[in-house]
């Protein structure tokens, strides 16, 4: 059975080889992180109050984008970016600890996501990760991707692809 297509999070577990536990045998993962994290990109698209102080305040002072959970299918990918100016600039929203770099965000979702634009577009967009820690901290990092990190994050959908295929083969 060849799968329908390959986003960000499909990626991620081939990657870290955690794809067959979590897409054929279905084990779940979500941590308070998580959960905390789809609270807040609800409260972000509907523009409401939660009761939670931290999730308000990232809905009053984060800046948004022209479209809310933006859906993009191109050449077998798909992705939802929390934000989105077409065509130009990806917004991402990320809560918590953990500290985002420019390193850690130009290796990751916003450089599939860059892929996904380019391939739509024919153009390489900018990335704004807006960060909201816990102690209401906003952190806003700006990446612009070149042709040469496009190219290889082609190479590393492309050999998802294949291992995702693989796999679905032998679990028909």
């Amino acid at each position: 059975m060849k799968s329908e297509y390959l986003s960000w999070s499909q990626l991620s577990a081939l990657e870290s080889n955690t794809y067959i536990g979590r897409y054929i045998h279905g084990d779940k993962f979500e941590n308070d992180g998580m959960r905390f994290g789809k609270k807040f990109a609800e409260a972000i698209e509907m523009e409401i109050e939660t009761g939670d102080p931290l999730i308000d305040y990232g809905v009053l002072f984060l800046p948004r984008g022209q479209y809310h959970e933006y859906k993009i299918e191109v050449d077998g990918l798909l992705g939802y970016f929390d934000a989105f100016d077409e065509p130009h600039k990806i917004l991402e929203y990320k809560t918590g600890k953990t500290k985002w770099t420019e390193k850690k965000v130009k290796k990751g979702q916003a450089l599939f996501y860059a892929l996904m634009v380019y391939k739509k577009f024919k153009v390489i967009p900018e990335v704004e990760l807006h960060h909201l820690n816990n102690e209401m901290e906003i952190n806003t990092i700006r990446v612009k991707f070149t042709k040469k990190e496009l190219q290889e994050m082609e190479k590393r959908v492309k050999k998802a692809l294949l291992l995702k295929n693989e796999i679905h083969g032998l679990y028909e």
